[in-house]
């Protein structure tokens, strides 16, 4: 016992060392001594993360050891630490490195090379307390099960502990399972589910911790007292970036202030909503009961049915989701009406055969249709750019749009922003539906490009035309930044870890990328430890999306005989 106590006492004082070293790193990041404002604020949060893994590994730092046949033993605990002087041997081993896997799963049956385990029982940094498992075929006054016996019949507390001490053999296969795709745990209540998933994820950011943090990892629950339930597990075992959410959570903004009736939630949680929500989007596609005039410089054109009727058949072909398919729309509808104006304005003086004016006076007229207030309005009301929630909300108070879209009128509420759980899967599909909203994209790049343009203003302004008239050589502000890299400079740069974003925004933009193997499914008959969900979490993503059907002359020469011999 004195052997053992002085051994896990000069563990907890390397501990402290690691945790000076990492406190010093931190406050001369803090005070910024060299490197940049991104470089300072990345070494910032670095030493946190590494100041947040040290702490939690106050409480229980090692609680086993095991001895090999040939005499040679090695302590596992909740971190490794290692010996700097000593060529960096380890001291302690991390739970979820390969050497400690005999920890877990060496039986009498099959000791895994292993002569014994010993696990500690500890109060604070203090060792009151070993057992000793034999294994093999263990003697007369040698125990087997004690500790595990006793941390089932340890009282329980506010919230789920983790069992990184405790862990059986057939808990252990599943949390280090060789499975690159989705793992469903099944059991009965109180059998480990949960328990042993949250231990998998941990074993999971150890193993493969850069690409995993990368995309992140999310624990959904299907209440806030559940996800406080179970909170503690996965920060006691060193894993602190982790975002914790109910499905009510799932997208960015929402807030769930309703409940469904149970007529409701069952119709949104069926296989049918998904037909419903692709008719609710092609009925906000729509043809003009009258035609649209829209009123130029020299001629007024109109936007009639047929036209539109065209232009929505060609969008809906290129396979695009509904606000990328607009432009699709916009295009076809465009080309119609320059071609009519050509027509009526080059009466008697212009024809096909002049193409450089022809195109030229083109050129003018999608100018003057991209400026038209009327002519946006026109598009809008046929084929508006759509969010989620602003075609949801009008579907859910609208009994026509509900008929229209084939849907139960039970889905009929009178506050249409009053968003229920059930809402949540139904908003997410329909992010892959409506896609993203092409026009403020580019406007974003147009600001980046405007700002690149007043960075090369300023460098230019920079040089005095005695610079260039001098027979020197100088070096220039040209020859050591580019336009680009100065205006970059003034972007505000989020360094904050993924995890970090993630719970401040409660998500992306888009959705992530579903996982394409099939769920593994492991049945969990454990007992004696609480309770789950499934380990590696893929991500979602777009369905595929058909190709799109042929070039835009293909398309016009199939339909502009009809619609260009219309009169206007």
């Amino acid at each position: 016992m004195r052997s053992e106590r002085s051994y896990v006492a000069g563990l907890y004082t390397r501990l402290d060392a690691e945790r000076a070293r990492v406190k010093d790193e931190y406050d001369a990041a803090l005070r910024g001594n060299g490197g940049t404002a991104v470089e300072r604020d990345v070494e910032v949060r670095t030493s946190a993360k590494q100041m947040k893994r040290l702490d939690v590994a106050d409480n229980g730092l090692c609680f086993g050891r095991l001895d090999t046949l040939s005499g040679d033993h090695s302590y596992i605990g909740r971190i490794g630490l290692l010996d700097e002087e000593n060529d960096y041997e380890p001291v302690l081993l991390d739970w979820r490195a390969p050497a400690s896997r005999a920890f877990y799963v060496a039986t009498a049956a099959t000791p895994e090379n292993m002569r014994r385990r010993r696990q500690f029982h500890t109060r604070g940094r203090r060792v009151v307390d070993f057992t000793d498992e034999v294994l093999g075929r263990p003697g007369g006054g040698e125990r087997g099960d004690a500790a595990l016996l006793a941390a089932v019949n340890a009282p329980r507390g506010d919230g789920m502990r983790d069992i990184v001490a405790t862990i059986q053999a057939e808990q252990d296969e599943i949390i280090r399972l060789d499975h690159p795709g989705v793992l469903v745990i099944e059991g009965g209540p109180g059998t480990g589910k949960t328990v042993v998933a949250l231990h998998r994820v941990a074993y999971l950011l150890y193993t493969q911790r850069e690409r995993i943090e990368r995309h992140g990892v999310l624990v959904v629950g299907p209440n806030p007292a559940f996800l406080n339930h179970i909170g503690r597990v996965l920060p006691s075992l060193g894993e602190s970036a982790v975002v914790f959410m109910t499905t009510g959570d799932l997208v960015p903004g929402l807030h769930v202030t309703a409940e469904d009736t149970p007529e409701a939630a069952r119709l949104k949680g069926s296989c049918k909503v998904l037909d419903v929500l692709a008719a609710a989007v092609a009925d906000r596609q729509r043809l003009p009961e009258h035609p649209l005039p829209i009123e130029l410089a020299d001629v007024t054109v109109r936007i009639d049915a047929e036209t539109a009727q065209w232009a929505r058949q060609e969008a809906r072909a290129s396979g695009l989701p509904h606000n990328e398919a607009r432009a699709v729309f916009s295009e076809i509808v465009t080309w119609v009406l320059t071609e009519r104006a050509i027509a009526r304005i080059g009466r008697g003086w212009l024809t096909r055969a002049d193409r450089e004016a022809w195109e030229h006076l083109r050129t003018d007229l999608l100018k003057e249709l991209a400026d038209d207030d009327k002519f946006t309005a026109a598009l809008d009301e046929l084929w508006p750019i759509l969010t989620p929630e602003t075609l949801l909300a009008p579907l859910y108070t609208s009994p026509e749009r509900l008929r229209a879209a084939g849907a139960d009128q039970a889905l009929l509420r009178a506050d249409g922003d009053a968003w229920t759980v059930s809402d949540v899967p139904l908003l997410d599909e329909l992010v892959d539906l409506l896609g993203r909203d092409k026009p403020a994209d580019q406007a974003v790049e147009r600001e980046r490009k405007a700002e690149a343009e007043y960075a090369a203003g300023v460098l230019d302004s920079l040089i005095s035309r005695e610079d260039l008239m001098d027979d020197e050589d100088h070096l220039l502000a040209q020859d050591m930044v580019y336009a680009e890299d100065l205006a970059d400079r003034f972007l505000e740069r989020d360094t904050r870890e993924l995890v970090e974003r993630a719970a401040a925004d409660r998500g992306l933009d888009l959705p992530a990328r579903r996982g394409r193997r099939g769920p593994r499914t492991v049945r969990n008959g454990l007992a004696g430890a609480d309770a789950a969900l499934p380990g590696p979490i893929l991500h979602r993503g777009r369905r595929p999306r058909p190709t799109p059907v042929g070039g835009r002359s293909d398309i016009v020469g199939h339909h502009a005989g009809a619609l260009l011999s219309q009169n206007e």
